[in-house]
């Protein structure tokens, strides 16, 4: 099975790229051009500072952390 992009549809394996994540919220497959790393809070203890990374695409970056 091949991955595909689901942000530029380029395809694993076939355009070169590696799609190796998903994005944290809606779960779409990112390759490395279109991927955002960044300290999500969903994995911070209750009282505690942000201490864990999520990959998330542009659109779930914008919507869940602005």
């Amino acid at each position: 099975m091949s991955w595909k992009c689901g942000k530029c549809d380029a395809v694993e394996g076939k355009d070169d790229v590696k799609v190796d994540v998903i994005c944290h919220h809606c779960g779409k497959p990112l390759c490395q051009a279109h991927r955002i790393q960044i300290l999500d809070d969903a994995f911070s203890s209750v009282d505690g500072p942000l201490s864990q990374k999520a990959w998330h695409c542009d659109e779930c970056k914008k919507k869940y952390h602005p």
